[in-house]
């Protein structure tokens, strides 16, 4: 998962309970240009690597959890809630784990990318499952970043997500925008002031009297 903790990579070998990574392969990855550590001048059982830039572990990350997600897109998804399962991902996670991992971390913004990533490279049954996983409680009760959340996944996952579930978010998102519209006291939305709001729902708008009109140009 995206940390910026340094790890030793020896610790991390020995961790793992199937031996995947062979000590070659180990030797190989530490001199690739992504890894880099300030002990150089250190033992090796004293050095510790990280990645050069955060979107490395967020990529990883992502790929771990869409190999696990897929492989479960048959399995029913558990109503777990995420606030009374506090797990930390194994090598080989559970389902419910992965459920309630997701569940929890959501609205982290250190996780943002790496949701965006998960749903642009699922596809069928563990696409939709994702997104379910996504609306599951706990949710944000005002609804504000549960939508950003979702926008963001949307954006990645519109080419392979079906279109009965693109109908289904989109009409939630044109709720939340005309709730905001109606309720805040300057008539304007900040969700759809948003970047990744989809503008055709905001053209779309146009066809509402003046006043709305008025409100949408100031977004």
């Amino acid at each position: 998962m995206p940390q910026r903790n340094k790890n030793s990579l020896k610790e991390k070998e020995g961790s793992l309970k199937e031996k995947e990574l062979s000590l070659i392969f180990i030797d190989d990855l530490k001199k690739t240009s992504y890894l880099h550590t300030v002990d150089a001048e250190q033992d090796e059982a004293e050095c510790h690597y990280h990645f050069l830039h955060l979107t490395f572990q967020e990529f990883f990350a992502a790929k771990f959890l869409t190999k696990h997600l897929q492989a479960y897109a048959k399995v029913e998804i558990p109503d777990v809630p995420a606030y009374l399962v506090q797990k930390n991902l194994g090598v080989k996670p559970k389902h419910d784990e992965l459920v309630a991992f997701i569940a929890t971390n959501k609205y982290n913004p250190r996780y943002e990318i790496v949701w965006w990533m998960v749903a642009g490279v699922l596809k069928d049954t563990a696409l939709e499952n994702f997104f379910n996983i996504l609306d599951q409680i706990p949710q944000d009760l005002i609804g504000g970043r549960h939508q950003q959340v979702m926008m963001g996944c949307l954006n990645e996952a519109r080419s392979q997500l079906n279109q009965a579930k693109i109908l289904e978010l989109e009409q939630t998102f044109k709720r939340s925008l005309h709730f905001e519209m109606k309720w805040n006291e300057n008539g304007l939305s900040e969700l759809g002031r948003q970047l990744l709001f989809p503008e055709h729902l905001l053209l779309a708008e146009l066809n509402q009297s003046e006043s709305k009109k008025s409100r949408l140009f100031k977004f």
